[in-house]
């Protein structure tokens, strides 16, 4: 799972518990990114490396990464092509800018 967002909605304790949950079911690891400002949401920059550090705390498998280019090209790495799953989620900024990546259309 790649989250990607602009701020620190996600620094609480009941994502951990819905993340450490759902990895107790699902084999897999997650990674945060930042991503770029979306108009919309101008709030206080993302802290990546708190949440993944609290994630971990957790004993989940997470990584953190500097842009979503690099966290999607490690997923595309580690993930079996056949039976695997990349999930992207978080801010539609973090999915415009897979879009953008792909070169994909709306």
């Amino acid at each position: 799972i790649i989250v990607g967002c602009e701020n620190n909605d996600l620094l609480n304790g009941e994502f951990y518990k819905l993340v450490r949950y759902f990895f107790k079911k699902t084999n897999g690891q997650i990674i945060f990114c930042p991503v770029t400002k979306d108009a919309q949401n101008q709030n206080q920059a993302w802290n990546v490396e708190q949440i993944t550090n609290d994630v971990k705390n957790t004993k989940i498998k997470a990584k953190s990464t500097t842009s979503f280019i690099q966290a999607f090209e490690h997923a595309k790495k580690v993930v079996d092509e056949e039976q695997g799953l990349i999930v992207i989620t978080g801010s539609r900024a973090v999915i415009s800018e897979y879009w953008h990546t792909t070169n994909s259309k709306k």
